[in-house]
C-alpha cells in the first residue's frame, strides 16, 4: 500500500495535534489535593503540600502511597503487574493514578476544574 500525499497530510496533522494536546495537558496547573478512593469510595483527601505516607487496604492488600514535595505516588501495591507504582510521580489537577486489580486509585484535585474532552 502506498501513501498519498493526502495521506501524509492528514497524518501530519493529526500528529501536530496530538502534539499540542499534550503540550497543553501542563495548562491545568499544579493540584493541592489528592482523593484516595477503594472501591470507588474517597477513602482519604490529602494535601500535597503536607508530605504523608499512608496505607490503604484495597481489595487484594495493603498499598502505600506517599505525598512529598507536591507530589503524589504509590509505593507499594500488592498487585502483580504494579504499573501503579510505575507510573512514577503525579502532581497536576486531573490526573488519575490507579491500581486497578487492587481498586486503590488517586485522582489530583485543585481550586478550577480542568478542560477535558467533555467541557471543552
Amino acid at each position: 500500500m502506498r501513501l498519498t500525499r493526502w495521506d501524509v497530510l492528514v497524518l501530519g496533522l493529526a500528529l501536530a495535534g496530538l502534539a499540542a494536546l499534550y503540550a497543553l495537558r501542563g495548562a491545568a496547573g499544579p493540584g493541592a489535593w489528592v482523593e484516595v478512593a477503594v472501591e470507588a469510595e474517597v477513602v482519604a483527601r490529602l494535601p500535597l503540600d503536607r508530605d504523608t505516607r499512608l496505607t490503604v487496604q484495597g481489595v487484594q492488600g495493603p498499598a502505600v502511597i506517599e505525598v512529598r514535595d507536591g507530589r503524589v505516588r504509590f509505593v507499594r501495591s500488592t498487585c502483580k503487574t504494579r504499573y501503579c507504582v510505575k507510573s512514577g510521580w503525579h502532581s497536576h489537577r486531573g490526573e488519575v493514578a490507579a491500581c486497578l486489580p487492587n481498586r486503590v486509585s488517586l485522582n489530583i484535585t485543585g481550586e478550577a476544574a480542568p478542560w477535558d474532552a467533555v467541557n471543552h
